[in-house]
C-alpha cells in the first residue's frame, strides 16, 4: 500500500526555494521577494534581506524578469508537505549580474551557486521574452521529445496543452514530427496553441471521449505519447477517494491512458510531476505492448547551447506562450489566474521593476 500524504518527505531539492538555507545575507538591504505562506496563500514580502556572495563560485543576479511554473502550482496547492510559511517561491528567471564571488526565483535579487555552470550567458540581440523560458520549460519541452524519441514522420500526441505542452508541440514540429496531435479540456489553451502552432490537430476532453477520439484520428495509435500534466490530472473515482483516504497520493489516469492509446512499441515521455506512490497503474499493459518509457527532471544547462542557438536562428519561439506579463508586487494575483484558468492565462511573467496598476484598474 502506498504511503500516505503526511508520510510525504520534505520536496526534492528542484522545488525547494532558490534561496537555500546556506546563503548569507545583507540585513542593511531590503528587496521585495515572493513568499510562500500557506495553500494558496502567496505574499509579496518587501522587507526581505538581499543575499549575498556565500561561496567563491555565487553570482548574485539582479532579476529582471521572473515566471511562474506548473511546478510552482504544486507547492501553490499544498501537494508537497515540506514548505515553510516564508520560503521563497520560483525556479524560473533572468537576469543581470550584480556581483560575483572570487571565482565567479521570484526576487529582486537571487543567489545562483556554482554559478560557472548553472547561468547561460544571452546576447543583447535576443529579447528577454525570447529567453526567459530558456530557464526551465523550452528545455523541458525538449527533454519530453527526447524521452519519447521524437523523430521525422512519427505522429506524436500530447497530454496537456499548458506552457509546457504547447511547447513540446512546437518541439516536435521542429524534429520533424509528421502530425502533433495536442490533448486538453481547456478550449482556450487550444485555440492558442492551434494560432501559434500551424497544423496541429487537437482533442478537446470536455466534449469527446479521448481514448476514442485518437483512435480515430489515428486507428494503429500515435508513435509517441508525451505526458505534460501529471499530479493535476485526476479522472476516475477510484482515484480521486484514494487520493482522498491517503492511499495513494499520485493518480495513474494519465500514464494509463497514454499507455492504452500508444501504438505497440511505441514510445512515452513523462515530464508532468509525480511526488511518490500511486496504486493501479497497469504495468501489464504497457509490458504487452512492448512500449518504452522514460521520464525525469531536466537536465536544463545540457540542451541550453543548442536551444538558445534555435531560437537565435528563429526556429523555435518560445515566447508565444507568454499571454500576461505583470509587476513582481501582483504575484499573488498571477498565481490565482494561472491556476484557475482565468483570463486566458497560459503562462504569465513577473517584472520586478514594474509598478503595479491593479489597484488603479480596480
Amino acid at each position: 500500500m502506498a504511503a500516505t500524504s503526511k508520510q510525504l518527505p520534505k520536496p526534492a531539492a528542484d522545488y525547494c526555494p532558490v534561496v537555500t538555507y546556506k546563503t548569507k545575507y545583507d540585513d542593511s538591504q531590503k528587496m521585495k521577494a515572493t513568499e510562500w505562506h500557506g495553500k494558496k496563500d502567496i505574499r509579496v514580502n518587501p522587507n526581505r534581506p538581499v543575499p549575498r556572495v556565500t561561496d567563491e563560485t555565487d553570482v548574485i543576479l539582479k532579476v529582471t524578469n521572473t515566471c511562474i511554473c506548473g511546478s510552482d502550482l504544486h507547492l501553490y496547492l499544498g501537494f508537497f508537505k515540506g514548505m515553510d510559511p516564508g520560503d521563497v517561491m520560483g525556479h524560473e528567471f533572468m537576469g543581470t549580474i550584480h556581483e560575483i564571488g572570487s571565482k565567479g526565483g521570484q526576487a529582486e535579487y537571487v543567489r545562483v551557486p556554482l554559478a560557472d555552470v548553472n547561468l547561460l550567458a544571452v546576447p543583447n540581440s535576443l529579447r528577454d521574452e525570447q529567453v526567459i523560458l530558456l530557464s526551465d520549460i523550452l528545455p523541458t519541452a525538449w527533454w519530453a521529445n527526447e524521452c519519447a524519441r521524437t523523430g521525422k514522420g512519427d505522429t506524436v500526441a500530447i497530454w496537456g496543452a499548458g506552457p509546457v505542452g504547447t511547447l513540446a508541440a512546437h518541439c516536435a514540429q521542429n524534429r520533424g514530427a509528421k502530425r502533433v496531435i495536442l490533448i486538453d479540456q481547456y478550449a482556450y489553451r487550444l485555440e492558442h496553441a492551434q494560432k501559434h502552432l500551424p497544423g496541429i490537430e487537437v482533442i478537446d476532453f470536455s466534449k469527446v471521449d479521448t481514448v476514442k477520439a485518437l483512435k480515430e484520428l489515428c486507428p494503429n495509435g500515435p508513435d509517441c505519447g508525451i505526458e505534460c500534466v501529471g499530479i493535476h490530472y485526476v479522472k476516475s473515482w477510484a482515484s480521486k477517494a484514494q487520493i482522498e483516504a491517503g492511499l495513494m497520493t499520485d493518480p495513474p489516469d494519465m500514464l494509463n491512458e497514454i499507455i492504452y492509446c500508444v501504438k505497440k512499441g511505441g514510445r512515452i515521455g513523462v515530464v508532468g510531476v509525480y511526488a511518490q506512490d500511486t496504486n493501479g497503474f497497469h504495468i501489464g499493459a504497457f509490458m504487452e505492448k512492448g512500449q518504452s518509457m522514460a521520464c525525469g527532471q531536466t537536465p536544463c544547462q545540457k540542451y541550453w547551447p543548442e536551444l538558445l542557438k534555435k531560437v537565435e536562428k528563429g526556429e523555435l519561439h518560445p515566447e508565444m506562450v507568454i499571454t500576461h506579463q505583470l509587476a513582481l508586487d501582483d504575484a499573488p494575483y498571477a498565481y490565482k489566474i494561472f491556476n484557475d484558468k482565468l483570463d486566458n492565462c497560459k503562462k504569465c511573467v513577473l517584472h520586478p521593476d514594474w509598478k503595479s496598476t491593479r489597484k488603479a484598474e480596480e
